[in-house]
């Protein structure tokens, strides 16, 4: 994930001043670092495969088919390793048309052909290469996408140490921001876990998992935002890009207000409707969870702009003291208020950051 987000960003800043042998020169490094990354894969897969009885203990009627399986993605991973690099070519070009349109017809060719593989009476294994076989068809239209937006790109392996440092570093930094981001609920079951009974960790858990799964769309919606404040900065059009961020925000708001109050609302019925009435006392904690998170995701574009701008390690550094009071507050508060003190310990830290950290760099 931060590697993809440092190409995206390279590949928006060097095309946006038509810096040629920049760009070319980035993407042969990450090019050469990914298909590093598929060797290991590839290595591991056969490590695997030559080990696969003793490691794993499958019933003799379903060993082969296994193998198989686990053979089939460990090459078709290997292999789209140094292929998603083009992925991350289109996004920084900004040519987000043209990834959707690949995706759906990946989707809905996957799904015909898996659905006719098991009415014809074919097995996981014919699943298995039908998925690998798609990913793989997709990975390859970006890459002839890529040659036909940019045919003075030069597609060769090689090292740059200075691009090589940049990827790495930025890289790095986003990847971790990626992992605070996602354990800012998982942490919160592994405390529950240590003070209460597995019953409340899947209590806690809906109300979570809504309040993930609506944070992750609306700061989806903005990703689309990275490359073009990448472009702006690198042409440094200050006023453009100061217009987009308010964009940004503007329209992330619009997505994030309603949809927090429908959830803050109807919150209550949905979980009944998806998981029944013994779970309803989730909804309490969904609502203490609506309220910090619809005024981050408010703001998703500001994120996105320290991204495009190369300046994340500010917000790593905050998502790392969130994380870290997250689970103070919530080891604090779980004796005296059970999950309720859970769900404030989490919605407090990022109240925080979403009332004193990001209001500061738009």
């Amino acid at each position: 994930v931060g590697t993809k987000n440092a190409v995206l960003r390279s590949v928006a800043r060097f095309a946006a001043v038509n810096n040629s042998e920049a760009l070319n020169d980035a993407v042969k490094t990450a090019l050469s670092f990914y298909t590093v990354i598929g060797g290991i894969v590839l290595f591991i897969t056969c490590i695997v495969a030559f080990g696969f009885k003793s490691l794993f203990h499958f019933p003799p009627n379903l060993s082969v088919a296994a193998k198989a399986v686990v053979v089939l993605f460990g090459i078709g991973i290997a292999a789209e390793f140094p292929l998603t690099v083009f992925g991350s070519i289109l996004e920084g070009l900004q040519r987000y048309g043209t990834v959707a349109v690949i995706h759906i017809v990946t989707t809905v060719s996957r799904s015909f052909l898996v659905v006719a593989a098991l009415l014809s009476g074919q097995g996981v294994v014919a699943v298995a290469l039908i998925t690998v076989l798609t990913n793989l068809a997709a990975a390859v239209a970006k890459t002839f996408a890529v040659r036909a937006a940019m045919p003075a790109l030069r597609v060769r392996l090689g090292w740059s140490s200075h691009h090589a440092v940049t990827l790495g570093t930025f890289g790095l930094v986003t990847f971790w921001i990626s992992i605070a981001q996602s354990l800012r609920f998982q942490s919160d079951s592994i405390v529950i876990g240590s003070f209460m009974s597995v019953e409340s960790i899947t209590m806690f858990s809906i109300a979570s998992k809504l309040a993930e799964y609506y944070m992750g769309g609306v700061q989806g919606l903005a990703t689309v935002f990275t490359p073009v404040f990448s472009h702006l900065s690198a042409r440094g059009e200050k006023e453009e890009l100061r217009q987009t961020l308010i964009l940004a925000n503007r329209l992330s708001s619009l997505v994030a207000f309603p949809f927090g109050c429908l959830l803050f609302v109807v919150g209550h019925s949905l979980i009944n409707v998806w998981v029944g009435p013994k779970y309803a006392d989730s909804a309490l904690l969904l609502k203490i969870l609506i309220l910090p998170i619809t005024l981050y995701v408010a703001q998703a574009g500001t994120p996105k702009v320290l991204y495009g701008l190369g300046r994340p390690v500010a917000l790593a550094k905050v998502l790392l003291a969130e994380g870290l009071a997250n689970i103070v507050l919530s080891v604090a508060l779980i004796g005296s208020y059970g999950l309720l003190g859970v769900a404030l310990g989490t919605a407090i830290p990022l109240l925080i950051t979403s009332v004193l950290f990001l209001p500061i760099h738009v």
